[in-house]
């Protein structure tokens, strides 16, 4: 039998609440003063709360469509994720390329892959000069022209380990099993001799299977197809060729998972220059002419921030937080799920709002030309260069 004092010993004590230090409350209001100063600079232009758009900063971009002077509000909505589907197909089938003008959905496009980013420039010199939507997508770039599919163009197929073919060949002629097959990829993954062709996604889909009769099948179907590795765009921003004028021809600039950088000629659709980097670009920044003169911006997933000056690489900044690293040019067009216009805007003086956890992205044009700002932003950091 427990006795009453036992059994009140045994109930939680209630925490008692800390009033808020000092500290605590000046920074609480430091963070109010601001979001009253950031709210008095800028006027809500459009809002829709019910948009139900699922998209990215980085698949997020302006463009004078139509050349009226009417700026469309261009993105890539996700729609909602089916994790079934995603499973069964590997593909999504609700990813949309949309265009806005003002809340208004004026045109949709789908696409089968998830994007990784979108730029507005312009490809030609036909009369009336319109910009083009490029939308970079697993290992392809597409090209919109009046927002209809225009051009497709895939990256070039990267090398192939020698002795993954071997491995694949033998099995293709019955000399060893699936299950054979698999351990000897297992173990040529791990061997560091050969860690410099990483192996092609055939090999990698079959290394994560467990079930023998699954691997079995697999290897059926996909033994007599050749073996490819592919490379995928991460990042993808544009440069302009010889010319300075806003509508001038400009190059796509694409960062790709194989650690490369490469400058893509609109006109002719072929590499202008390619050149390595030495991890893998998760956000671009170009300025100048590809022609003349010209630098790239590049930030990576080891958090530091590469200059490419004319194709000659060189380390300018270590960033300490490595989460939700962006790096883009300022903008006096901000945007999240509001589209803002400026009031007033000073950039020494301009507190920008984190809308989400990880990144903040914003674009500003500074006259004269040569000014040509790059901001790195990361959580609460916001760092120009």
């Amino acid at each position: 039998m427990m006795s009453e004092k036992d059994a009140s010993s045994t109930v939680p004590a209630t925490p008692v609440q800390q009033p808020p230090s000092d500290s605590a409350k000046l920074l609480s209001e430091k963070e109010a003063k601001l979001k009253r100063e950031t709210n008095a600079k800028f006027l809500t232009a459009f809002h829709d709360p019910v948009a139900q758009l699922h998209t990215f900063s980085s698949c997020i971009t302006l463009a004078d469509l139509t050349r009226d002077g009417d700026f469309k509000l261009v993105l890539a909505d996700f729609g909602k994720m089916d994790a079934a589907e995603l499973a069964s197909t590997g593909n999504p089938s609700n990813v949309k390329i949309k265009v806005y003008q003002g809340t208004t959905l004026k045109v949709e496009n789908p696409i089968l892959d998830f994007p990784t980013g979108i730029c507005a420039l312009y490809i030609d010199n036909n009369m009336p000069k319109t910009p083009a939507i490029v939308v970079a997508s697993g290992q392809s770039v597409y090209v919109y022209k009046n927002m209809r599919p225009f051009y497709k163009y895939t990256l070039p197929a990267l090398p192939v380990s020698h002795v993954e073919q071997q491995y694949w060949d033998l099995t293709r002629d019955g000399q060893i099993s699936a299950s054979v097959l698999r351990d000897r990829l297992e173990a040529l993954r791990l061997d560091p001799q050969h860690s410099e062709i990483p192996l092609s996604t055939k090999s990698q889909k079959l290394i994560m299977m467990t079930n023998p009769e699954v691997m079995a099948n697999f290897v059926n179907v996909h033994k007599v197809s050749p073996l490819t590795r592919q490379d995928v765009v991460t990042c993808v921003t544009w440069l302009k060729k010889n010319q300075t004028e806003e509508d001038a021809i400009s190059c796509v600039v694409l960062g790709t998972e194989s650690q490369q950088l490469i400058i893509l000629d609109t006109e002719a659709f072929k590499i202008l220059t390619k050149f390595a980097v030495p991890a893998v670009p998760v956000s671009l920044d170009a300025a100048g002419e590809h022609d003349i003169n010209y630098r790239i911006t590049i930030l990576c997933r080891d958090a530091k921030v590469y200059a490419a000056k004319n194709a000659d690489l060189a380390i300018i900044a270590v960033l300490e937080d490595q989460m939700g690293l962006r790096c883009q040019v300022i903008s006096t067009q901000v945007f999240s799920t509001q589209v803002f216009s400026t009031r007033h805007f000073n950039p020494r003086s301009f507190q920008p709002t984190v809308i989400s956890t990880h990144v903040i992205s914003t674009h500003c044009h500074f006259n004269p030309r040569s000014f040509h700002p790059t901001v790195i932003s990361s959580h609460s950091h916001f760092n120009p260069f």
